[in-house]
């Protein structure tokens, strides 16, 4: 059975929305260099099991190369959404950090040369108005 990319969307919403929450629930009774060593090393259950079952290709490449710089951008990022979670409020660093999808259109704007509709940039706005007053609040 397929499951679409819309439903995949709604529970990745779910799980990091949980993940969020629990991170800063985590971080209230411990640091974040623990809380971070302890998820990543959780992590590598799920590895094993998925490559057991999913049997990837390990051919080393450049698109396993690029694989391996967006595993490492994303291991910094948690990183650092971790100390923000143990300085900042989860409400505020949460929605805030969720704005990533910035960077990503930027790059797509200015790299890609991808363009945004009328109503893809007024969608923009509105999600950064809406980080600085969940942010300010």
């Amino acid at each position: 059975m397929q499951v679409g990319w819309f439903n995949l969307s709604l529970v990745t919403l779910v799980l990091w929305g949980f993940w969020g929450f629990l991170g800063k629930i985590t971080i209230d009774n411990a640091n974040w260099k623990s809380v971070f060593f302890f998820s990543v090393i959780s992590q590598m259950f799920f590895i094993v099991i998925f490559y057991v079952f999913a049997k990837p290709s390990l051919a080393i490449n450049m698109q396993t190369c690029y694989a391996m710089l967006v595993g490492i951008v994303m291991v910094a990022g948690l990183m650092t959404f971790y100390q923000a979670l143990e300085h900042g409020k989860v409400s505020v660093v949460v929605p805030l950090t969720a704005m990533y999808p910035l960077v990503t259109i930027i790059l797509a704007v200015v790299v890609l040369k991808e363009e945004l509709s009328p109503t893809q940039g007024i969608g923009v706005l509105l999600a950064i108005v809406a980080v600085v007053l969940i942010s300010i609040g």
